[in-house]
């Protein structure tokens, strides 16, 4: 079920973009993209796995991006959520010293800056691109890899255009998803104690589940956090009472079922998968043919795509959303957009920039496509 619920949320984060990906099908890439993430590079490998999955069967990298991201920050907050409950228990109680208290508020932040340091994005797009362009520029020549800024330029425009599309309410469902995926997996847990016949107080169960994955999510170098859960949930459990022999049971018995067994589930899937790969996937047309009597002018472009495709009036607030989202990018002055028209006419080798304009051009008339007046027009 906890799978399912971590299925449901791509499948909602895919059907926001006006897609299709079926929950069963979203269900097969979570379980495979675990199993890639076992191998190598833990939850962060699980959301480039994720990525490729949904690219390749939706073919569009805005979705695909979107998918990889979102959901491994909805479950590193739901997990913070319950690693706080359980401090909260350990401090009522008696039994979280200052010097605990300080190192999980610290590894709280770390999880919480790595999680949602990509948002840097949407308040900072110029100097994020200077620093992951930067950034991997070294990287892959450290590693005698070729580099295409390009893609990276492309990459942050989709991350830019799909977060904000989330923020207009397209979040709710996969959060629904993604937060169930934790509290039943938590459930699971209780109910092994059940059956083992032990009464577990809920303040322990949160205490001795929030924090051992807590912990293995900031030592990603251990995929699923192997080894780390384990010692983390026994020496919890034992240091409040419960007894040595039932926690070691229950561990074991609760990481057979909610790990081992999707995990190697997992690898079956991958080749389901692989084998099923869609000939071609469905590609986006990159703007749509018209002719725009002042392109350069951001809001003429939009008055003369907004006419052409839906037929009907948009209030002005709209069409400054649109513009500072879609064409500008949080940017303050229309130059930005002129400027970046202009060098496309003029120079369309600069593969930057003409990566640039084409994206957001991409960006504008899939948003316009999605709102209700065009499916009237």
């Amino acid at each position: 079920i906890s799978y399912l619920s971590y299925g449901y949320c791509i499948h909602a984060i895919v059907a926001s973009r006006k897609q299709q990906l079926s929950v069963p099908k979203s269900t097969l890439i979570v379980m495979s993209a675990t199993s890639v993430g076992l191998v190598a590079g833990g939850w962060v490998t699980l959301a480039g796995s994720i990525f490729s999955s949904v690219k390749r069967e939706t073919g569009d990298n805005g979705t695909a991006t979107i998918s990889g991201l979102l959901p491994s920050m909805l479950l590193n907050m739901s997990i913070a959520l319950i690693a706080i409950v359980g401090l909260v228990y350990l401090g009522i109680i008696g039994q979280l010293t200052n010097g605990q208290l300080v190192q999980y508020l610290i590894f709280l932040f770390l999880l919480m800056f790595i999680t949602f340091g990509s948002l840097l994005v949407l308040v900072f797009p110029k100097f994020t691109y200077k620093v992951i362009n930067w950034t991997l520029w070294h990287w892959n020549k450290i590693r005698k890899k070729p580099y295409d800024p390009q893609k990276t330029q492309e990459m942050l425009d989709n991350l830019i255009f799909s977060w904000k599309e989330m923020g207009r309410g397209n979040w709710r469902k996969p959060f629904l998803g993604a937060f169930c995926y934790t509290l039943f997996d938590l459930f699971a847990m209780y109910l092994i104690f059940v059956a083992a016949g032990y009464n577990i107080k809920l303040g322990v169960l949160f205490a001795s589940y929030g924090l051992p994955y807590l912990l293995a999510k900031i030592a990603f170098i251990f995929p699923g956090g192997i080894g780390v859960v384990e010692a983390t949930m026994a020496a919890i459990q034992t240091s409040l009472g419960v007894p040595s022999e039932i926690s070691v049971v229950v561990i074991l018995v609760y990481r057979l079922f909610s790990f081992w067994a999707p995990t190697l589930l997992g690898f079956a899937a991958m080749g389901y998968l692989n084998h099923n790969v869609p000939e071609t996937a469905p590609e986006k047309p990159l703007v749509a043919q018209m002719s725009p009597a002042n392109p350069g002018d951001p809001n003429a472009l939009i008055e003369d795509s907004v006419k052409f495709l839906l037929g009907l009036p948009l209030i002005q607030s709209s069409r400054d959303q649109i513009k500072s989202d879609i064409l500008l990018t949080g940017q303050i002055s229309d130059g930005y957009w002129t400027s970046a028209w202009n060098t496309f006419i003029s120079n369309p080798g600069d593969m930057m920039n003409t990566t640039v304009v084409k994206t957001r051009l991409a960006n504008l008339y899939m948003y316009l496509m999605r709102l209700p007046e065009y499916q009237l027009s």
